[in-house]
């Protein structure tokens, strides 16, 4: 049981007490270890969450097959763990990739809609050298146009 970092918060909004569970959870790709390692690290260190690395590796929606997401999910509730996030750092910025980082972290965000994981991450990426600022902008701008028009009806 990860309860060891957890615990209860109170708040008051709106004149209604909320009761919630916060839990402190670790980025499973900082232990630079396969996955069931990287998962046996934070259960002995009694976290509660994990965040999953989805650009490459083991939890790439590329590479990440049924069976290896049954025994994902069959571990992580065996140990009363649940998935906080999935990471999608890409780059957005760069016409020439953008297009293909867009197409990934879409199916990064299907992957969080069949684990019900609510957060997916991501960041913008990189100015290439020589590539025009305002140019690089609008590019991450059309990209996460894109990426929240597939992930709002999901």
């Amino acid at each position: 049981m990860c309860s060891e970092f957890s615990y209860s918060v109170t708040t008051v909004k709106g004149g209604y007490v909320m009761e919630s569970q916060i839990g402190i959870g670790v980025f499973l790709h900082s232990y630079a270890l396969p996955m069931n390692e990287a998962l046996s690290r934070a259960m002995e260190a009694g976290f509660a969450r994990v965040q999953l690395w989805n650009v490459e590796g083991d939890h790439d929606p590329r590479s990440l097959t049924p069976s290896r997401l049954s025994a994902l999910q069959s571990t992580l509730r065996a140990n009363d763990m649940t998935i906080s996030a999935l990471c999608g750092h890409l780059s957005f910025c760069d016409p020439d990739t953008a297009a293909i980082s867009v197409l990934r972290l879409n199916s990064m965000v299907n992957l969080a809609t069949r684990l019900e994981v609510p957060i997916v991450t991501t960041e913008s990426g990189s100015l290439r050298t020589g590539l025009d600022p305002e140019l690089a902008w609008s590019t991450l701008v059309e990209s996460m146009v894109l990426v929240c028009s597939h992930a709002a009806p999901l």
